[in-house]
């Protein structure tokens, strides 16, 4: 007789406990689904900003190609030419003096040859 008692009590208990587990269950499964969703929506704020980042530095690396490019060709072109030809000059093998002032002027024109090999290398 106990044991039918135990079981007309597990037969009316059992339901219940299995409505509070799955209560319990429920609520865990909606906060884990509140969590996927806000890391859902955080990846795709993240994903957004990647894709324009992306889009930035592939515009960037395309302007350094096209200027790369640019570059290349006019060192090309500039091989084409002929090499500029120095005439050098012939050796005097007796002294020439000259004045201070002769001095300065050739200091001047070599600054000035120096200025302009600077700026057309």
């Amino acid at each position: 007789m106990l044991n039918f008692l135990n079981l007309r009590i597990w037969g009316k208990l059992f339901p219940l406990f299995v409505f509070i587990f799955l209560s319990f269950y429920t609520l865990h499964l909606k906060h884990l689904v509140s969590k996927l969703e806000k890391e859902n929506y955080y990846l795709k704020n993240k994903l957004e900003e990647l894709i324009k980042e992306n889009s930035a530095l592939t515009k960037q690396i395309s302007l350094q190609k096209q200027k790369y490019e640019k570059k290349i060709a006019k060192l090309l072109k500039l091989a084409s030419k002929p090499p500029k030809v120095i005439k050098v000059p012939k050796v005097i093998t007796k002294k020439i003096y000259i004045t201070p002032k002769e001095c300065r002027q050739m200091a001047q024109m070599i600054d000035e040859f120096i200025e302009i090999e600077r700026k057309d290398p």
